[in-house]
Order: C-alpha cells, then sequence, then structure tokens
C-alpha cells in the first residue's frame, strides 16, 4: 500500500490545493536558510573584492590621512634641539589635521615605541598632546631599522583605508654600537623594508635635523618609497618643514598673502594662520578683521583657537567674516593661511619625482562643491589662472596657460587649463598655483625634484622577519633585557616572511565565503530532494 505523503512546505504554508504551487519551486525555510548562506557568501566575497581595490594615489585632493610620526630621542639631540622644539612641530603637525585624518607617535632610539596608536587625531587631541610633552632626549644609539620597522607597523591590519605617510625625523645615522650589526641592518632597510613600503604605497618623508644626519640614507629612504627628503638647519626651521610636509599630506586649500593681507571670500568656513617668527624676542603676533578688530593671542574672540610657541603662532579662526584681512607683525616671515572652503582650486600633477628631461603636462581647475565650474562663469568672475616654477637657485619661471583645445589642451572651452613643464636640471622645484577672481583667491604650492637617474625604483619582494604587537603604552621605564630580545626579533632573520595583512584577511575571506556557499549549496540540494514527490504522493 502506498502511503500518501504530501510536500511539507505545502502543509505548513495551507497551500496543498494551490494549482500555481509548485514542490519543485523554491519555497520555505529549507530554500530560504540556503538563500541566506547563499547571500552570505556572497557578501563575503565582495569584503575581498574591496579588499583588493587598491586606492589611487592622489585619490581626491583634502581626503582623510593617515600620519606615523617618527620622532628621533637619542641622546644627541640634547645639542640638535636643547629646547626641544620638536614637541611644538609636532604638535602644529597635530593640530593642522583634519578630523577624519589619523596619527600616530614613534620615537626611537636604541629601540623604537609605539607611543600612541594610529588615531583620529582630533578625537585623541588630548592624549596625543600628553605624549609628545614626554618626549626626551635619552637614548645612547639610534636604529633607524628598528624605528622604520615600527612605524610601518603602526598602521596595522586595518590601516589601509585611504592616504597613509610616515613622517621620519632624525638627527644621526645607523649607529647601534657595532659597526657590522649598521651595516646588516642598514642593507636590510633598504633591500626588503623599502620596496614593501613603496609596494603598499606608503611615502615616507624624512627630515635630516642636522649636519650629522644620514642625508644620503634618508634621501635614498625618501626616494625609493616616493616621499621627499628635507633638510632642517635647526630647531627653528623645523616647523617650517613640518609645514611643507602638511600641504603634501593634506593638499589644503590656501590663500595668497600679499605682504601682510589676504582677501577672504564666503565661501571660507574656517581658515589656519600659521606665522613663523625670527625669535621669541621679537614680539607676537596680531590679526585684524575687516571690521577693524585687532585681535591677539592674549585678547581672543569667540571662535578663534591661537597657539603661540616659540618659533611660531597658529591661529583658527571659525567662518571669518568676508573681506581683507591682515597679519601685524613687524617681522618679514614666512606666513601660510590654510582654508576650509566648498571652492577648490585642484591640479592634476601630485608627483613628488620626475626624470631630468621629462615633459610633463599639468591641468588645474575650480570646483565648487566637488563640480567643476565651467568656462562661462570662470569668464563672468573674471578668474586668471597662474603657474610659475621656482627652482632651487631661485630662478622663477612663468607657465603658460591655455583653455583652447591646442597645444595639449584636450578641449577647448571646458574650464581646465593646461600648461606643460620642462625642468631639464636636476634639483627641487616649487610649482606655484593660483586662480585670482573679482572676489576670491586660491593658492596651491607643490613641492617636487627632479632626479638624474629617474623616479624612484619600483618594489620588490620583501623579506624580513615578523613583529610581534606590543603595549602602546609601552615607554623608557620598560625593562632593558626585554626591550633587547624584542628589538632582536626584530632583526633580519634570513627566508622569515613579513606579516602580509591584506593576504591574511584576504585568506580569511575565500575560507569563509567558501563555506558559506558550499552549505547553500547543499541546503538547495537536500531541498529539492525532500520535494521530488511523484504523481499520486510517492517517491520515485
Amino acid at each position: 500500500m502506498k502511503s500518501i505523503r504530501r510536500p511539507i512546505h505545502a502543509l505548513r504554508s495551507g497551500k496543498e490545493n494551490d494549482p500555481s504551487f509548485s514542490p519543485w519551486k523554491p519555497h520555505g525555510p529549507l530554500c530560504l536558510q540556503a538563500g541566506r548562506l547563499l547571500r552570505a557568501g556572497l557578501v563575503l566575497l565582495g569584503l575581498f573584492l574591496l579588499l583588493f581595490a587598491v586606492p589611487s594615489r592622489g585619490s581626491g585632493a583634502n581626503g582623510p590621512v593617515a600620519v606615523v610620526l617618527a620622532v628621533d630621542t637619542s641622546g644627541s639631540m640634547k645639542k640638535t634641539d636643547p629646547r626641544n622644539l620638536r614637541r611644538e612641530a609636532s604638535k602644529l603637525l597635530l593640530s593642522l589635521l583634519g578630523p577624519e585624518d589619523r596619527l600616530a607617535l614613534v620615537t626611537f632610539d636604541t629601540r623604537a615605541t609605539i607611543r600612541h596608536p594610529l588615531a583620529r587625531a582630533a578625537k585623541n587631541e588630548g592624549i596625543l598632546t600628553g605624549q609628545i610633552d614626554r618626549i626626551r632626549s635619552e637614548g645612547k644609539f639610534t636604529d633607524l631599522h628598528d624605528a622604520m620597522w615600527v612605524s610601518h607597523e603602526a598602521f596595522g591590519p586595518f590601516g589601509t583605508r585611504g592616504s597613509r605617510a610616515i613622517v621620519f625625523l632624525t638627527d644621526g645615522k645607523m649607529d647601534t654600537g657595532d659597526p657590522d650589526r649598521d651595516l646588516r641592518l642598514t642593507e636590510a632597510l633598504l633591500e626588503e623594508r623599502l620596496p614593501q613600503l613603496s609596494e603598499e604605497r606608503i611615502p615616507v618623508y624624512t627630515i635630516a635635523f642636522s649636519p650629522l644626519a644620514d642625508a644620503a640614507l634618508l634621501d635614498r629612504i625618501a626616494t625609493a618609497t616616493g616621499g621627499f627628503f628635507y633638510t632642517a638647519e635647526n630647531a627653528e626651521d623645523l616647523h617650517v618643514v613640518v609645514l611643507r610636509i602638511y600641504r603634501k599630506l593634506a593638499r589644503p586649500d590656501a590663500l595668497p598673502v600679499q605682504g601682510k593681507t589676504f582677501l577672504v571670500d564666503p565661501s571660507v568656513r574656517e581658515m589656519t594662520i600659521v606665522v613663523t617668527k625670527a625669535g621669541a624676542s621679537q614680539g607676537s603676533v596680531a590679526i585684524r578683521a575687516p571690521d577693524g578688530r585687532r585681535l591677539t593671542s592674549q585678547e581672543v574672540a569667540p571662535g578663534i583657537r591661537w597657539f603661540a610657541a616659540e618659533a611660531f603662532e597658529m591661529i583658527t579662526v571659525e567662518r571669518p567674516e568676508a573681506g581683507t584681512w591682515e597679519i601685524d607683525y613687524r617681522q618679514e616671515a614666512p606666513r601660510e593661511v590654510f582654508i576650509l572652503t566648498d571652492l577648490s582650486l585642484l591640479s592634476s600633477f601630485e608627483e613628488n619625482a620626475l626624470a631630468a628631461g621629462t615633459v610633463q603636462p599639468i591641468e588645474i581647475w575650480l570646483e565648487e562643491k566637488r563640480e567643476r565650474l565651467p568656462a562661462g562663469i570662470l569668464q563672468t568672475q573674471g578668474v586668471d589662472f597662474r603657474c610659475e616654477l621656482e627652482s632651487e637657485g631661485g630662478n622663477k619661471t612663468q607657465v603658460p596657460l591655455r583653455d583652447d583645445g591646442l597645444s595639449g589642451d584636450r578641449t577647448a572651452g571646458d574650464g581646465i587649463f593646461t600648461g606643460t613643464l620642462e625642468p631639464d636640471k636636476a634639483g627641487t622645484y616649487r610649482l606655484s598655483l593660483s586662480a585670482l577672481g573679482k572676489t576670491f583667491e586660491r593658492r596651491r604650492i607643490h613641492e617636487f625634484r627632479v632626479l638624474d637617474s629617474g623616479p624612484a625604483p619600483g618594489p620588490r619582494e620583501a623579506n624580513t622577519a615578523r613583529i610581534q604587537p606590543r603595549p602602546d603604552e609601552a615607554g623608557p621605564e620598560s625593562r632593558p633585557e626585554a626591550a633587547s630580545q624584542e628589538a632582536a626579533k626584530r632583526e633580519p632573520q634570513g627566508d622569515r616572511k613579513p606579516v602580509n595583512w591584506k593576504l591574511e584577511i584576504a585568506q580569511f575571506f575565500m575560507v569563509n565565503a567558501g563555506l558559506a556557499a558550499a552549505a547553500a549549496a547543499y541546503g538547495l540540494a537536500r531541498g529539492r530532494k525532500r520535494r521530488r514527490i511523484l504523481p499520486g504522493g510517492s517517491r520515485p
């Protein structure tokens, strides 16, 4: 006698008499579970694909950046920076970073230590400032290899979003007390660590803080990673170098300063004025608003933050009044005015290095709320675009710009102005771009180097030892023997490979996506098998 078995989903749903219902179509909990598993697998696969979507190096002006600031704390810094102006320069960088930017602090001498992990600078400003105030000059040696290693690892497994960079400040050279070890570590730094940084698109901005620094090595580090090499003749110049690095990291909008005055238009939401002081005895800085008010660090109005340091003063004004502002300081000194605005001057050229003899096209344009301004509006506003190239010796050349569809300009009348850079000699160049309208002004500065040997070499496979994470609060009070053992783990170890976090996470997603897909397929197959009923209700 044949047993009568109805499809279990039809019985549960009350659709056994519905002619449109088919036991071979996906209905009910089993198929829902299988579908959910399949969707989970697709989500994991999507995350895996996103993991390998490498962002462009110049992915949008004013985008968030992640910076590791590595500061030399060896004993020699007592002579080269007796007043600890490294602290002020570090605080300047911290203050300039935006609310979405992240900063980590690393100090190094005999070994390197993460003083503060990578975190949002604005949210953790108090803690970061406290760690900066603890910077001393107490170390006996200088291990640049360990410093670069720890700085790289400070980004962590999830530090790959957005632009990343290392700012590396030292007054010395590789000196561990053992010349043979110094040579081995230097070779490991150049042959193993730098190619990995280059491959991950992490530029290193190196600062030689004294004539005793190994300028050749620091230059090679910067060039190999796509960064930039700077020299600070003395501690008083350090904040000027930090400003130059900030321009490269954040590519901020700026206002041109004519003498002591600059024009603020209604689109400026916030402005930050940085004035270099000739010395502590040269008086203080004041600013004069368009309504005639004179403001100082002692007389700060609401909406104004004022930071007075020994070598510079920084003033941030929220929603500044439109009109002509004046910087009142009796000395002729460098002045910068960075702004947050909806009207931005943008450029296609962001490279840090070119080969000598390269013919480099450059395009500049204006955007308002991320929309390019058309030629008609530019003509109505009488906007004048200018491009000036200054060589290391101070020679200035005006670069012609055109928007007529000729001589390299792609489209006539599209609001994008095109010029050509043709630096023929090796050295450092300063590119000044500006847009001057009837009611507004914008400026952008970009520095780059021209190399006899061409741009930095491509990345090679790294071959370095694995580092174990350490507590972020580790400080000078840590046990010396434990520190030595930990630093020894970061020594080059032959065929041992570094941690490749991207590969580790990718493998995790691939395994879980495969398991989810297999479970989904099994669920679908089992559901179909249970529903295959012959006419009359019996199984085949």
